[in-house]
């Protein structure tokens, strides 16, 4: 099933390279919290908080089923495009977006729904890839990406009410030389000591200043105005 790659050596590296790092730049969820594009359901548990309320959303029927075998709670779910929601104006505290955009170029029109969505002062936290100059990108994004420059981006928030509060980047290790790693390596023991030494090369570069936005993968946090 969908969800098992997001569990054992996998599971890890992409909570290490991913997940964890959209959890430190979003800090803490409002009162209402859409996880947009839930896809598995993988961040479910890290977004929840008691007395909170938390919803997922997905264009797939086959995701938001991989999400309930994940034990979200199916009446937490609801089948829907990211550009028309089924929620009410000013409904939202927090939006978190994790590889929704991926093939997304016209990420400005989702802007705007979750604008119309979102309460003044909420957060958006969203992924997407980095249009970046030094990467052959066929080896970092794929063939289908739709990349993004952060200073398009930012244009873009700012046009739809929202205000570029932070933004980092990840995956600095080739994404196809990783995948091609995994499945050449059979055994979980050897897939466990490549997915540590990707997870190591990806904490060095984020660890040094000129390299934070020049990874593969951005991780933005914007303010609703």
């Amino acid at each position: 099933p969908t969800e098992a790659r997001y569990r054992g050596a996998l599971g890890r590296y992409f909570r290490a390279v991913e997940e964890d790092l959209v959890l430190d730049v979003l800090q803490e969820p409002g009162d209402v919290t859409l996880d947009l594009g839930c896809g598995t359901g993988r961040m479910f548990a890290s977004l929840k908080r008691s007395g909170k309320t938390l919803i997922g959303s997905d264009i797939s029927h086959d995701m938001l089923a991989s999400a309930t075998r994940s034990a979200v709670p199916a009446n937490a779910l609801v089948a829907a495009d990211f550009y028309g929601l089924p929620l009410a104006d000013d409904s939202l505290d927090t939006v978190v977006a994790v590889g929704t955009f991926h093939l997304t170029a016209d990420i400005e029109r989702v802007m705007t729904e979750i604008s119309r969505a979102m309460r003044p002062q909420g957060k958006f936290v969203f992924t997407c890839w980095n249009r970046n100059p030094w990467a052959f990108r066929r080896l970092f994004q794929g063939r289908h990406a739709a990349p993004h420059r952060l200073e398009d981006i930012e244009v873009k928030l700012r046009e739809n009410g929202f205000e570029l509060e932070c933004a980092i980047s990840t995956f600095y290790f080739p994404s196809n030389l990783f995948w091609a790693g995994c499945k050449l390596l059979r055994t979980e023991g050897l897939k466990s000591l490549w997915v540590d030494m990707v997870i190591a090369f990806n904490r060095y570069f984020l660890a040094r200043p000129s390299w934070r936005l020049k990874g593969a993968h951005f991780i933005i946090r914007a303010r609703k105005i």
